[in-house]
């Protein structure tokens, strides 16, 4: 059995064959399949994780929901710093919200002849504002609104630093505990291993959103030599703002409890 690597260079070289380069996908898409589907109960206390990349394309919003968590205490082998707690989760769901400005649909619509998209629309699986950028107004109203934070508890919310210092300081105006979180390897590597972690122990629930599986057929990691992983944008098929969402709004939730003082409290994490 050969690579697809080594499939490719053989054609190509060999044989004369073009074949377009492309990273291997994270994962099958029958793993997602293989996911129970279920929605969270009101109240229930939850995570955010904000992607707002892109101002003409695709914006994602994702909430954690944990069942129950062990935690774990790291030691610093040097004996310098103090302890660090993790909250592990053993199970736990999660539900997305995207937005697409009407520009971004109708490219959305030609480049791939409009019927999935324009159905998953149609469906509320994407909410489409007026003109050609994201209405950061738009998702603001819908995040603090009736059906995301009037619904769920958020105990906070991380937002990828990109495009998004505007809404981060309005949902901070609105009480919201909200980080700054740095897309570095370092940073990602631990809640990307966790979700695929869930996804093979069958630990992870999803409410069958379509959009997001089509992202999570998108994903391709980058590694690092210390087999530090994190999403890969540039390498990805297309969108995966509904992955990178979800995988801070797990870093988010394996955060310590007592890191956060009160719903007023802004931190900034390294």
């Amino acid at each position: 059995k050969v690579s697809t690597t080594e499939k490719q260079a053989f054609l190509q070289l060999k044989c004369n064959v073009w074949v377009e380069t492309r990273a291997d996908p994270w994962m099958s898409i029958s793993v997602w399949d293989e996911q129970p589907v279920s929605v969270p109960l009101p109240g229930l206390d939850a995570y955010g994780g904000l992607d707002m990349a892109s101002t003409t394309d695709l914006a994602a919003f994702a909430l954690w929901f944990p069942d129950a968590y062990e935690e774990v205490e790291k030691l610093d082998p040097n004996g310098i710093a103090p302890p660090v707690v993790t909250r592990i989760p053993k199970s736990g769901q999660a539900l997305w919200w995207f937005w697409l400005p009407e520009e971004g649909l109708k490219r959305r619509e030609a480049q791939t002849g409009g019927a999935a998209i324009r159905a998953w629309v149609e469906q509320g699986w994407i909410r489409v504002g007026s003109g050609e950028t994201i209405d950061y107004d738009q998702v603001f109203a819908d995040i603090v609104g009736p059906e995301i934070g009037g619904r769920y508890n958020i105990r906070s919310m991380a937002r990828d630093p990109w495009n998004s210092s505007q809404i981060g300081r309005q949902l901070e105006n609105e009480g919201y505990t909200v980080i700054h979180m740095n897309q570095t390897i370092g940073k990602l590597n631990e809640p990307t291993k966790m979700w695929e972690k869930l996804l093979l122990d069958r630990a992870f629930r999803h409410d069958g959103n379509p959009v997001m599986r089509w992202m999570f057929g998108n994903i391709v990691l980058m590694k690092d030599r210390y087999q530090n992983v994190r999403i890969d944008r540039e390498k990805s098929g297309d969108k995966i703002d509904g992955g990178a969402a979800l995988v801070m709004a797990i870093s988010e939730g394996m955060a310590p409890e007592e890191f956060y003082d009160g719903p007023l409290i802004v931190r900034s994490k390294k």
